[in-house]
């Protein structure tokens, strides 16, 4: 879908991934924040194993960790809200 191309084009991961500088070689890695296993020193294209086979997020939002606690929590920037619980596409049922 669009959203791992708009994440790419912004410079932003796909969700559930986070960087971290490796000191010996300088270089970064990239690891799965959900714990799925995920680790590659490929900048990755999709989402975290821990996180792909959630519903996609609704356009603008974000995953992100609260250092101090340790959670996920949803941001979406130009709304300024904030949520503890994924905000997932709503679906329209099609009704009659």
């Amino acid at each position: 879908g669009a959203a791992p191309a708009a994440a790419a084009a912004s410079g932003e991961l796909p969700e559930g991934w986070a960087s971290t500088l490796d000191a010996a070689s300088g270089r970064s890695y990239y690891h799965d924040e959900g714990g799925g296993g995920g680790v590659t020193w490929d900048r990755p294209t999709a989402a975290a194993p821990s996180v792909a086979h959630l519903p996609p997020l609704r356009v603008g939002w974000r995953r992100h960790r609260d250092a101090a606690k340790g959670i996920v929590y949803y941001h979406c920037a130009a709304t300024g809200e904030t949520s503890w619980d994924r905000p997932a596409v709503v679906v329209d049922g099609g009704g009659s």
